[in-house]
Protein backbone atom coordinates (compact mmCIF):
# COMPACT_ATOMS: atom_id res chain seq x y z
CA UNK A 1 0.00 0.00 0.00
CA UNK A 2 1.28 3.23 -0.81
CA UNK A 3 0.64 6.95 -0.69
CA UNK A 4 -1.56 7.58 -3.55
CA UNK A 5 -1.05 11.63 -3.87
CA UNK A 6 0.62 14.71 -2.88
CA UNK A 7 3.86 15.57 -1.18
CA UNK A 8 4.46 12.07 -0.23
CA UNK A 9 3.19 10.31 -3.37
CA UNK A 10 4.40 6.72 -4.21
CA UNK A 11 5.82 5.75 -0.41
CA UNK A 12 5.13 2.71 0.86
CA UNK A 13 3.42 2.30 3.90
CA UNK A 14 4.47 0.24 6.97
CA UNK A 15 2.92 -3.47 6.36
CA UNK A 16 0.41 -4.66 9.45
CA UNK A 17 -2.02 -6.68 7.38
CA UNK A 18 -1.36 -9.69 9.49
CA UNK A 19 -3.16 -7.45 12.41
CA UNK A 20 -5.29 -4.75 10.50
CA UNK A 21 -7.83 -4.35 7.98
CA UNK A 22 -6.66 -1.59 5.96
CA UNK A 23 -8.85 0.69 3.60
CA UNK A 24 -8.55 -0.64 -0.01
CA UNK A 25 -6.62 1.95 -2.61
CA UNK A 26 -9.89 2.41 -4.79
CA UNK A 27 -11.40 3.39 -1.28
CA UNK A 28 -8.97 5.27 -0.23
CA UNK A 29 -8.95 7.65 -3.13
CA UNK A 30 -12.67 7.85 -3.57
CA UNK A 31 -12.48 9.42 0.20
CA UNK A 32 -9.51 12.07 -0.70
CA UNK A 33 -11.00 12.63 -3.94
CA UNK A 34 -14.36 13.93 -2.28
CA UNK A 35 -11.96 15.19 0.56
CA UNK A 36 -10.42 17.53 -1.86
CA UNK A 37 -13.42 19.22 -3.56
CA UNK A 38 -14.40 19.87 0.04
CA UNK A 39 -11.98 21.05 1.90
CA UNK A 40 -8.63 22.91 1.66
CA UNK A 41 -6.26 20.50 3.57
CA UNK A 42 -4.40 22.91 5.43
CA UNK A 43 -7.02 24.02 7.54
CA UNK A 44 -7.55 20.80 9.32
CA UNK A 45 -6.28 18.20 11.77
CA UNK A 46 -6.67 14.62 11.38
CA UNK A 47 -7.59 12.16 13.62
CA UNK A 48 -7.84 8.59 12.55
CA UNK A 49 -9.34 6.57 15.36
CA UNK A 50 -8.41 2.75 14.38
CA UNK A 51 -5.16 3.41 12.57
CA UNK A 52 -4.04 0.37 11.21
CA UNK A 53 -1.15 0.38 8.68
CA UNK A 54 -1.91 4.60 8.92
CA UNK A 55 -2.65 5.20 5.41
CA UNK A 56 -5.48 7.36 5.79
CA UNK A 57 -3.70 9.52 8.22
CA UNK A 58 -0.69 9.65 5.98
CA UNK A 59 -2.53 10.81 3.06
CA UNK A 60 -3.88 13.29 4.48
CA UNK A 61 -0.47 14.22 5.74
CA UNK A 62 0.45 13.79 2.44
CA UNK A 63 -2.43 16.26 0.82
CA UNK A 64 -1.03 19.17 3.64
CA UNK A 65 -2.97 18.50 6.66
CA UNK A 66 -1.57 20.67 9.66
CA UNK A 67 -1.63 17.60 12.23
CA UNK A 68 -2.39 13.93 11.80
CA UNK A 69 -3.18 12.23 14.60
CA UNK A 70 -2.98 8.19 14.50
CA UNK A 71 -4.64 6.19 17.29
CA UNK A 72 -5.06 2.44 17.72
CA UNK A 73 -5.39 -0.16 20.78
CA UNK A 74 -2.45 -2.51 19.57
CA UNK A 75 0.94 -1.77 20.94
CA UNK A 76 2.29 -3.73 18.04
CA UNK A 77 0.59 -1.45 15.34
CA UNK A 78 1.64 1.81 17.13
CA UNK A 79 5.59 0.45 17.72
CA UNK A 80 4.88 -0.07 13.80
CA UNK A 81 3.61 3.56 13.18
CA UNK A 82 6.11 5.13 15.44
CA UNK A 83 9.66 3.91 14.23
CA UNK A 84 7.79 4.53 10.29
CA UNK A 85 7.16 8.38 11.44
CA UNK A 86 10.62 8.72 12.99
CA UNK A 87 12.04 6.88 9.84
CA UNK A 88 10.25 8.83 7.42
CA UNK A 89 11.30 12.24 10.04
CA UNK A 90 7.26 13.02 10.35
CA UNK A 91 6.75 15.89 12.66
CA UNK A 92 2.63 16.63 12.16
CA UNK A 93 2.01 13.34 13.18
CA UNK A 94 1.10 12.12 16.79
CA UNK A 95 0.38 8.79 18.04
CA UNK A 96 -1.91 7.14 20.44
CA UNK A 97 -2.47 3.77 21.90
CA UNK A 98 -6.01 3.78 23.72
CA UNK A 99 -9.48 3.11 23.49
CA UNK A 100 -10.58 5.00 20.52
CA UNK A 101 -12.95 7.19 22.89
CA UNK A 102 -10.34 8.63 25.16
CA UNK A 103 -9.03 10.20 22.10
CA UNK A 104 -8.71 14.00 22.25
CA UNK A 105 -10.61 15.29 19.25
CA UNK A 106 -9.95 19.31 19.48
CA UNK A 107 -12.40 21.91 19.29
CA UNK A 108 -10.29 24.49 17.98
CA UNK A 109 -12.11 26.87 15.89
CA UNK A 110 -8.74 27.93 14.16
CA UNK A 111 -8.09 24.29 12.80
CA UNK A 112 -11.30 22.07 12.43
CA UNK A 113 -11.59 18.31 12.56
CA UNK A 114 -11.85 15.45 10.50
CA UNK A 115 -12.17 11.94 12.21
CA UNK A 116 -11.59 8.99 9.97
CA UNK A 117 -13.63 6.08 11.45
CA UNK A 118 -13.10 2.92 10.68
CA UNK A 119 -13.58 0.46 13.26
CA UNK A 120 -13.31 -3.48 13.23
CA UNK A 121 -16.70 -4.77 11.78
CA UNK A 122 -17.63 -6.20 15.22
CA UNK A 123 -18.32 -2.65 15.99
CA UNK A 124 -21.89 -1.45 15.32
CA UNK A 125 -22.80 1.95 14.15
CA UNK A 126 -24.61 1.61 17.76
CA UNK A 127 -20.54 1.08 19.28
CA UNK A 128 -19.46 4.37 16.91
CA UNK A 129 -22.25 6.01 18.41
CA UNK A 130 -21.01 5.70 21.56
CA UNK A 131 -17.80 7.65 21.07
CA UNK A 132 -18.81 11.27 22.25
CA UNK A 133 -14.90 12.60 21.35
CA UNK A 134 -16.98 12.46 17.96
CA UNK A 135 -19.10 15.58 18.45
CA UNK A 136 -15.69 18.01 18.78
CA UNK A 137 -15.01 16.66 14.91
CA UNK A 138 -16.59 18.92 11.94
CA UNK A 139 -16.70 15.73 9.57
CA UNK A 140 -16.85 11.90 10.14
CA UNK A 141 -15.68 9.83 7.08
CA UNK A 142 -17.25 6.45 8.76
CA UNK A 143 -15.94 3.43 6.90
CA UNK A 144 -18.60 0.37 7.62
CA UNK A 145 -20.06 -2.45 6.70
CA UNK A 146 -22.86 -2.59 3.70
CA UNK A 147 -25.23 -4.28 6.38
CA UNK A 148 -24.69 -2.06 9.16
CA UNK A 149 -27.67 1.21 9.25
CA UNK A 150 -26.28 4.28 11.34
CA UNK A 151 -29.12 5.51 13.67
CA UNK A 152 -29.35 9.01 13.69
CA UNK A 153 -31.41 8.91 17.00
CA UNK A 154 -28.81 8.07 19.15
CA UNK A 155 -25.50 8.87 20.75
CA UNK A 156 -22.96 11.37 19.18
CA UNK A 157 -24.82 11.22 16.11
CA UNK A 158 -28.03 13.34 16.84
CA UNK A 159 -25.51 16.04 16.55
CA UNK A 160 -24.97 14.89 12.72
CA UNK A 161 -26.52 14.24 9.28
CA UNK A 162 -25.52 12.22 6.36
CA UNK A 163 -23.70 14.10 3.70
CA UNK A 164 -23.40 11.07 1.13
CA UNK A 165 -22.57 7.57 1.08
CA UNK A 166 -20.78 5.52 -1.48
CA UNK A 167 -21.00 1.47 -1.62
CA UNK A 168 -17.73 0.13 -2.90
CA UNK A 169 -18.22 -3.75 -2.57
CA UNK A 170 -19.18 -4.82 0.88
CA UNK A 171 -18.15 -1.81 2.29
CA UNK A 172 -19.80 1.91 2.36
CA UNK A 173 -18.28 5.07 3.11
CA UNK A 174 -20.38 7.26 4.87
CA UNK A 175 -19.43 11.66 5.19
CA UNK A 176 -21.42 12.18 8.12
CA UNK A 177 -21.30 16.56 8.99
CA UNK A 178 -22.06 18.49 12.16
CA UNK A 179 -25.90 19.60 12.00
CA UNK A 180 -25.79 23.53 11.69
CA UNK A 181 -27.51 24.87 14.83
CA UNK A 182 -30.34 27.76 14.01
Amino acid sequence: MQIISGKYKGLSLPKAYSITRPTTAKVKQAIFSKLENMIDFDQFSFYDLFAGTGSLGFEALSRGAREVYLNDNSKKVVDLLDRFCKDKGFENVKLTKMNANRVKISDNSQCEAIAFVDPPYRFSSGDVAKLSNLKNAKLIIYEHSKNEIIDFQIGVFKCFKLESESVYGDTIISFISKKVLD
